[in-house]
């Protein structure tokens, strides 16, 4: 898994490379642990991107983890730490 991720106001788009089809999650953290964004999201073979839509939230640090990239049964998480400043 190739991973790129760029923001845009208050948007972030998170993109990858996968060689495998996979049912894949998403849950956005804020810094107590509370989950304030979540959804599932169905992987394909090649360029991969899930949109974050973050207005709603106040500006903070936020983590996000994303599950089941390498493939549908995989355990195996990455996280990134996102920093909203309005």
């Amino acid at each position: 898994v190739s991973q790129s991720r760029y923001t845009s106001d208050n948007l972030v788009y998170t993109e990858w490379q996968a060689d495998k089809t996979a049912d894949c999650s998403y849950q956005l953290f804020d810094a107590t642990g509370k989950v304030v964004l979540k959804g599932n999201y169905q992987q394909v073979s090649g360029t991969n991107k899930i949109r974050l839509e973050l207005q709603s939230l106040a500006a903070g640090t936020y983590y996000l983890m994303l599950s089941g990239l390498l493939a549908e049964m995989s355990q195996e998480q990455f996280s990134f730490k996102i920093q909203k400043v309005k």
